[in-house]
């Protein structure tokens, strides 16, 4: 159980990360959001889009490696 929830938490930081980082990059939102309806119009997006979104998935991977949000706890006995 301590791993699914520190693996959501995990997750929970880095979706904050990245929301923040978007907040203060429009321009890459922008870019984003076209290469989006460019390719998937008004269709819900699939896990087969994400060669074909360049820009989406090295954004994605810039915010994980930006955000490296990772919990050290202190050595305890």
């Amino acid at each position: 159980m301590d791993l699914f929830i520190g693996g959501s938490e995990l997750t929970g930081k880095t979706l904050v990360s990245g929301l923040c980082l978007l907040s203060q990059h429009i321009q890459v939102q922008d870019k984003m959001a076209n290469e989006i309806t460019t390719l998937v119009g008004s269709r819900s997006v699939t896990l087969s889009d994400k060669q074909s979104l360049p820009y989406v998935e090295a954004t994605v991977l810039e915010i994980m490696r930006l955000s490296r949000v990772v919990t050290v706890g202190l050595p305890h006995a």
